[in-house]
């Protein structure tokens, strides 16, 4: 198929967004810690809301990791910086696509594919969630090519570049604002492409964009991140109490503090 025009589509659809950040604290590779964290934000109606996850505070050799109630991890095995970050992200992505209902579930980066991906796209199929993996590293060779077609483009549109997962996965350079650029766009549990087009009509419809990137998504991505001042404290903690959930109480409370 060619280059399709994004339409968009209000119709109030709620818009979830997941991303998770981990550094490095100390030592060699084998013998590092790592802290990380996640945030989980929400957008339904015309406000955001929040939940950070962390920082926990992991050793190289990973025991069980307590997450929102449960425990992930492998007993024993040493762990590397991504392998710590997917603890926490995969967990994050299951549990926005279980408690939302006809929402649009933002993933920041592409699915892994693997068990943990399978199971959170299942989750979000069975409560009519469409999730969308959103990639912001610039496409190359044959797709960096088709990248300059979309950007060329005065309206937002999509061009499908694949599927997987038996076309539970569908695949996309798109572009989702006038002066957005292309992104890698993976939808997933919406069916086929005619459907997986509407998701990105909706999405664009019902989530503020900057420069053709979601809002929602860049807010996880700020509160996820760490400072310097809380990467000094993750380094100077022996230990953090694992499972440890902070709730948000709204945005504006924590840039402008109780005078808000």
């Amino acid at each position: 198929s060619g280059l399709v025009e994004l339409r968009p589509v209000r119709d109030g659809s709620a818009v979830a967004a997941v991303d998770a950040s981990c550094i490095r604290l100390r030592g060699a590779p084998r013998d590092a810690a790592y802290a990380v964290r996640g945030a989980l934000v929400w957008r339904d109606g015309g406000s955001y809301a929040y939940e950070r996850y962390g920082p926990y505070v992991l050793p190289a050799q990973l025991g069980q990791l307590r997450v929102g109630g449960r425990f992930d991890g492998a007993e024993g095995r040493a762990m590397g910086l991504y392998e710590a970050l997917s603890a926490i992200e995969d967990r994050l992505r299951q549990e926005a696509c279980e408690r939302f209902r006809g929402a649009l579930i933002l993933w920041d980066g592409a699915p892994t594919y693997g068990e943990r991906s399978d199971a959170a796209l299942s989750a979000a199929e069975a409560r009519g969630n469409v999730v969308i993996a959103i990639s912001k590293a610039p496409p190359r060779g044959r797709l960096g090519a088709y990248s300059k077609l979309l950007s060329a483009s005065a309206a937002p549109c999509a061009l499908k570049v694949g599927e997987s997962r038996g076309g539970s996965w569908q695949a996309f350079l798109a572009k989702l604002s006038r002066d957005g650029c292309a992104l890698r766009v993976e939808v997933g549990g919406a069916g086929g492409e005619a459907e997986a087009i509407e998701a990105l009509g909706r999405l664009i419809g019902n989530e503020p964009l900057f420069r053709g990137y979601p809002e929602a998504l860049r807010v996880a991505h700020i509160f996820s991140a760490f400072t310097k001042l809380e990467r000094l404290a993750a380094e100077s903690a022996s230990e953090m109490p694992a499972g440890a959930v902070g709730r948000g109480r709204g945005l504006r409370k924590l840039f402008f503090g109780p005078f808000g």
